[in-house]
């Protein structure tokens, strides 16, 4: 086995993370907003501190804005008002979505775009979300946007018992 077989080998043995996030909080914003010191809080040089994964020996890539013109910019407003996530950005990093080993998501409306692109994609990715708010909303969403399960990381009981598929 050459070098780089063995490096292509380790490389593909990482877990690659993609961090989808919302349009506006892509990496490189991020790092400039860090060292400006406008964020609000103590903060990380990565968007929430999810590069930190790196250290840990995962391979993380982060969502990514597109240019827009004012038509464009106004559908994909109109989508997130319509579907309450902003479905054009993640259909935008699909591919990236569908290279992640694992994708992370912050909030509960990325959570939704990414699962509405691989459920439309055929992606088979896992996908890790942040989606408190999504048990007071899960009943009135569609079934393609439920997560074949739910599990909780809380000291309060749930009212949906983590065993069973929701």
């Amino acid at each position: 086995m050459s070098f780089f077989t063995a490096k292509k080998t380790l490389f593909e043995a990482l877990l690659r993370v993609f961090v989808h996030l919302t349009e506006n909080k892509d990496a490189e914003r991020w790092r400039a907003s860090w060292a400006a010191s406008t964020l609000v809080d103590v903060n990380d040089h990565t968007p929430h501190g999810y590069g930190r994964a790196i250290d840990l020996g995962c391979v993380v890539s982060f969502s990514k804005p597109w240019i827009e013109r004012m038509p464009s910019k106004l559908t994909r407003y109109a989508f997130r008002a319509i579907l309450r996530f902003d479905f054009p950005h993640a259909w935008r990093q699909r591919r990236e979505l569908a290279q992640a080993g694992v994708i992370w998501t912050h909030t509960g409306s990325q959570y939704l775009a990414g699962t509405a692109v691989a459920k439309l994609t055929g992606i088979q990715s896992k996908i890790i979300g942040q989606t408190v708010w999504l048990l007071d909303q899960r009943s009135g969403l569609s079934k393609t946007l439920k997560s074949p399960r739910v599990t909780y990381n809380a000291h309060a009981r749930s009212p949906l018992d983590s065993k069973h598929d929701c």
